[in-house]
């Protein structure tokens, strides 16, 4: 069954397991003493923030664990070319602040990759 709360759209690339994950998170934490923490909360991560798989130890980011919400149909894809794409994309991102759209790139190769295999 899909994740539908808090790990929604989150799935290992690797072994398809839907969790449990480990994910490096920010909170707050309450009542910091020299014996410890009593409590936390607000908990918040994003696509950025480093996550690992239970199952299979697949270590990567949050938005490489995301299922891509567009469906891809794949005809015929220059794989190169769109390698060479992503890549502009990912210097283009890094540059102008924009996120999201290599993880698109990213699905449609893994999807053509698996047509010619």
């Amino acid at each position: 069954m899909p994740n539908e709360n808090v790990l929604a759209g989150i799935k290992c690339p690797n072994c398809k397991s839907e969790g449990p994950f480990n994910i490096v998170a920010t909170a707050w934490f309450k009542d910091v003493t020299d014996d410890g923490v009593t409590d936390f909360e607000d908990v918040e991560w994003d696509h950025t923030n480093n996550i690992r798989c239970n199952h299979c130890g697949r270590t990567g980011t949050v938005g490489g664990f995301q299922s891509p919400k567009a469906t891809v149909t794949v005809y015929n894809v220059d794989i190169p070319l769109l390698r060479k794409q992503r890549d502009n994309l990912l210097t283009l991102e890094q540059t102008e602040e924009i996120t999201g759209l290599t993880h698109l790139l990213d699905a449609m190769l893994d999807v053509a990759e698996g047509f010619k295999s």
